[in-house]
């Protein structure tokens, strides 16, 4: 190998690891202060803002600055995306956030009104992390909420997986995605999509 194609090789080598070099490790306090910051967010609509649609959007404005629901959305699908066209493909991309703050506002935000604590924090890798916390309600007992936190490629942090006493809500609703779309095709997935969580 001649010398300049050997430094062109090694000029390309540090351009493609520049962003994965770059990127620095989610730190426990990093973490802990993104679940801070949305318990803080969606305490402060759910405490000043009276039930109806106006709260409802204002607590998915506050989720969707917390959590990646591109990622989420791709993960949701996951092997159904092969099978689908690109219009329906198109739909997918376009339901499936409000489809994803719906589930979770309505799982999760009833429980931030409530006494939460944040316990600890679990370095996972070195992108990503599990910050527990647990709701005391007021009539007694507690539900324990696991927040998966992970650094994106942009170097930002969000919420990519929300445990409710260990079980996963986006796991959950990818089972049912695909079971919908093995009974039913991607046009049975896009009418759920539709209707909403709960329908």
């Amino acid at each position: 190998m001649n010398l300049p194609r050997r430094a062109f090789l090694a000029a390309l080598a540090a351009v493609v690891g520049a962003p994965a070099a770059a990127q620095q490790p989610i730190a426990a306090a990093e973490a802990r202060a993104l679940v801070e910051g949305l318990i803080r967010d969606l305490s402060s609509v759910e405490q000043l803002t009276r039930p109806g649609p106006e709260r409802d959007r204002a607590l998915d404005s506050a989720l969707g600055r917390y959590v990646a629901l591109d990622r989420v959305g791709r993960f949701l699908l996951g092997a159904s995306r092969q099978q689908a066209t690109p219009a329906e493909l198109a739909e997918y991309d376009r339901l499936v956030p409000g489809f994803i703050l719906a589930d979770v506002r309505g799982e999760i935000a009833k429980l931030v009104a409530q006494s939460i604590a944040i316990e600890e924090v679990q370095a996972r890798s070195d992108r990503e992390a599990l910050v527990r916390s647990r709701f005391r309600r007021r009539a007694g007992g507690s539900v324990r909420v696991d927040w998966r936190v992970q650094r994106l490629a942009d170097g930002s942090l969000r919420i990519v997986d929300v445990f409710v006493n260990g079980v996963s809500r986006f796991v959950i609703r990818r089972d049912e995605f695909q079971a919908v779309v093995r009974s039913g095709g991607m046009p049975a997935l896009l009418a759920l999509l539709r209707k909403g969580p709960g329908a």
